[in-house]
């Protein structure tokens, strides 16, 4: 059976419903970020670590935060966490990383190449996407 495409707002949704029943209960925060065109680079990443720094004063330990994403997404929780490094701050307890898109060109490289019929983005969408 297919499986329904739901609108954004509901996926997200979902996913912390779901990734909070596996993981017994913990809370999930998702965040609306800032996306180009309107707001370009570093807008994403500056509103990234502005809500890193707001649960860390509503008590969050570090320790016991981790940082998801999905697709660009991904690489904005992956961006976090080097932005995080380099500055010296406390790190998260962990990452979870569900294609992030960290290889932004070409799409002819060997790992996108190879991967290709295990990836969960069917081919018809990722043709779209080739330059």
């Amino acid at each position: 059976m297919p499986m329904p495409i739901l609108p954004p707002d509901l996926m997200v949704r979902d996913v912390c419903e779901g990734n909070v029943k596996a993981l017994g209960g913990c809370r999930c925060f998702s965040v609306d970020y800032p996306k180009p065109p309107q707001a370009p680079y570093p807008a994403a990443l500056e509103n990234a670590l502005e809500v890193w720094q707001w649960l860390r004063d509503q008590g969050l330990k570090a320790k016991d935060v981790v940082v998801s994403g999905d697709s660009a997404g991904g690489n904005l929780a992956l961006a976090l966490l080097l932005k995080l490094q380099a500055i010296g701050a406390e790190m998260p307890a962990g990452a979870v990383l569900l294609s992030p898109w960290v290889e932004m060109l070409p799409f002819n490289s060997k790992s996108w190449t190879h991967n290709a019929a295990y990836d969960y983005i069917g081919t018809s969408i990722r043709l779209g996407f080739r330059v």
